[in-house]
């Protein structure tokens, strides 16, 4: 595996994007990391901790890129190590 540098952020805010709301607004400066681990461990609501964590980290990649925050250049990997060194950051 490659390693990501240190403090990546994951994208600027894409052109044309959904305007990323509430979502956005809330996950903004944390880390992807924090964001896949809780909803690994809140979701979903009929049985918290169902889902791998390889399953949650698409779930948030699609979720960040619907609010209109840019996807990155490579696959995001569920190494929660690598997560964490990667903040949600919208610029407009």
């Amino acid at each position: 595996m490659r390693p990501l540098p240190r403090r990546y952020t994951f994208g600027q805010r894409r052109r044309g994007g959904a305007g990323g709301g509430e979502f956005v607004a809330k996950w903004s400066g944390g880390s992807v990391g924090k964001l896949v681990e809780y909803t690994r461990k809140e979701m979903p609501s009929d049985g918290p901790g169902k889902i791998s964590r390889r399953e949650c980290t698409d779930i948030i990649a699609y979720l960040l890129n619907a609010n209109g925050v840019a996807v990155g250049k490579v696959e995001l990997l569920p190494e929660l190590e690598d997560l964490n060194d990667i903040l949600i950051q919208v610029k407009k």
